[in-house]
């Protein structure tokens, strides 16, 4: 009987373990690096700076011409790929929302390492890798949209599939069991969590 009880926990936990895993806010951005011809190109290099905070991912793409940024918070994104016998290409502007798997292939010129190409004006990115959906509740609604005591928490409830479970009668704004009971792709209320990222001073 003990046994039997001891493995419902380990499998309860392992469900547990697998649902918080699947609510990470992270994003990645994936793609393939090519030549003007479309084939790939093995070896370059490739520098995925998060603009706000500095921070960097750095990697070699491998014999498929494939690169991977696994783990990057939510902001606007600079990738630099480099390879000798080609310029460097730099894309500016590229925002990883609320668990995204954005791929953006990019091609190499034939030229001087030293020179370089920015691509500055695509077609606007989509999640094509995973059906996660996440949302971004910019500044501009932050500011200009009537909250009940100025609890930006609130704004949570524009998001597709979420629900508030808890008493409207219990308004405390920046009480953790207040924020905690929204309800996200009918996941229970008490599986979220909040990551507040530091910018680079």
């Amino acid at each position: 009987m003990s046994s039997r009880i001891l493995s419902l926990i380990a499998l309860l936990a392992l469900f547990a373990g697998g649902l918080t895993w699947a609510q990470d806010s992270r994003g990645t951005i994936t793609g393939r690096i090519t030549d003007p011809s479309g084939a790939v190109i093995p070896g370059a290099t490739v520098v995925v700076t998060n603009d706000a905070m500095g921070t960097k991912v750095q990697q070699q793409t491998g014999p498929d011409g494939y690169y991977h940024a696994p783990f990057l918070t939510p902001g606007q994104y600079r990738i630099e790929v480099a390879a000798p016998g080609f310029k460097k290409i730099v894309r500016d502007a590229v925002e990883v929302r609320v668990a995204d798997r954005l791929e953006i292939n990019l091609a190499l010129e034939l030229g001087a390492s030293e020179q370089s190409v920015t691509v500055t004006a695509e077609a606007p990115m989509m999640n094509t890798e995973s059906a996660s959906m996440g949302t971004v509740v910019d500044s501009r609604r932050v500011a200009s949209l009537p909250v009940s005591y100025g609890n930006p928490f609130l704004l949570i409830g524009l998001s597709a599939g979420v629900t508030y479970n808890g008493s409207i009668r219990l308004d405390r704004p920046f009480e953790p069991t207040h924020i905690v009971n929204f309800s996200m792709g009918g996941i229970s209320g008490l599986l979220n969590d909040i990551t507040v990222p530091i910018p680079k001073v």
